[in-house]
């Protein structure tokens, strides 16, 4: 108890004594995570196990100094949070796939261009709900392109809102791998070029009909 900061140290005196009388353990053959002290009185992060010796009413303690680990757990969660807030905040299209086209994520600007949730796609065919029927076979042949390592993961395709309508988008893509290399999914980040193409087509008319003059 010498290495517990006062709110753990008064407890853990009385763990011990309930145990011996019932049975019943709380830590006792179990791991925890509580504050440690150390000599100068810093407070750090520690996993406590206590085992009894060779079925013995003698006790040992193993303390495990685990402030680096909470600091990493930290410091992943701080990340996958900043990512997440990138990800819904891009003004670009960002859809993550797995090795079977299924839906693993979709962010927010493509919930408000498709008029489609993520809850509403999530784990169904990518290209059985955005693409239009002409152009499946030929996107599943990008899409195996992509996972194989044989397309740039360039492309441009339409894609239908829930509504029905199209939208034009220009497409860069990657494999997304695990920590032993080996291909999981596709993320894929898209951007809406509807606009820009209707744009120049009405130039060209333009272009065309002053051109008759």
């Amino acid at each position: 108890s010498h290495l517990m900061p006062l709110l753990y140290s008064d407890a853990h005196d009385d763990y011990i004594p309930p145990y011996l009388e019932t049975g019943e353990a709380r830590i006792i053959d179990a791991g925890c995570e509580l504050s440690g002290r150390s000599k100068d009185g810093t407070i750090f992060p520690v996993e406590l196990s206590v085992s009894k010796v060779d079925g013995l009413e003698l006790f040992t303690g193993i303390v495990r100094n685990i402030s680096d680990r909470k600091a990493a757990e930290e410091s992943l969660r701080r990340a996958h949070a900043l990512s997440e807030s990138i990800i819904d905040t891009a003004q670009v299209i960002i859809v993550v796939l797995d090795t079977q086209g299924k839906i693993l994520r979709i962010n927010s600007f493509l919930e408000k261009l498709t008029g489609y949730t993520q809850d509403e796609v999530l784990g169904r065919d990518w290209s059985e709900i955005f693409i239009p029927g002409d152009d499946q076979n030929s996107i599943r042949k990008v899409f195996l392109g992509i996972l194989d390592g044989n397309s740039s993961g360039e492309n441009v395709n339409f894609i239908k809102t829930k509504s029905g309508c199209l939208r034009n988008i220009n497409w860069m893509s990657t494999t997304l791998k695990n920590d032993a290399s080996e291909v999981i999914g596709i993320v894929s980040v898209g951007v809406d070029i509807t606009e820009l193409n209707q744009a120049q087509q009405k130039l060209l008319q333009a272009e065309r009909l002053s051109a008759i003059g």
